[in-house]
């Protein structure tokens, strides 16, 4: 049971990590967003990068992905769970009408088939 709980909190905290200012997604998300018409987006960053909407590899906010996808699996490696057992990551930004107040969802799945879905509601 230990191990759901590591899990559990390594979705929040990564949630948390793409909230802030410090995972350079703000406001790239938001403008993607906007010119999509679209008030959420989901990205898959694990086992392979997949996306509904074009994101250049040249794009801040594909840098900023790939940042942060290396950010979870430090997340992961602090809190000594093996990398190795993780099927699926994903990550979900609902928008708002403000550029930084994002709700923000990680979704991670074990091979095992156990779901987490972590949220952090905008400030």
């Amino acid at each position: 049971m230990p191990r759901l709980k590591i899990l559990k909190s390594v979705a929040y905290s990564f949630a948390q990590h793409c909230q802030s200012g410090l995972s350079y997604l703000h406001p790239y998300i938001s403008d993607k967003c906007k010119k999509h018409s679209l008030d959420n987006l989901c990205i898959q960053l694990y086992p392979e990068f997949n996306v509904d909407i074009e994101i250049k590899k040249d794009e801040p906010l594909f840098f900023a992905l790939d940042a942060a996808t290396k950010r979870f699996f430090e997340i992961l490696r602090k809190n000594k769970f093996d990398s190795a057992t993780i099927k699926l990551v994903q990550i979900t930004f609902f928008t708002t009408n403000s550029d930084w107040n994002t709700k923000v969802c990680t979704k991670i799945e074990t091979n095992e088939g156990t779901i987490f879905n972590e949220c952090v509601n905008p400030i």
